[in-house]
């Protein structure tokens, strides 16, 4: 589970969140329906 999107930084922004996810998961699936979520 994405557990860095939860930890997303003020300053970063959704950007720097999604981001976060794509890296920790690494697939693209899980970051399309992280980004909706957003």
């Amino acid at each position: 589970m994405p557990v860095e999107f939860l930890q997303q930084e003020p300053s970063g922004g959704s950007s720097h969140a999604t981001r976060l996810v794509m890296m920790y998961d690494g697939s693209g699936r899980r970051i399309s329906k992280t980004a909706m979520r957003m």
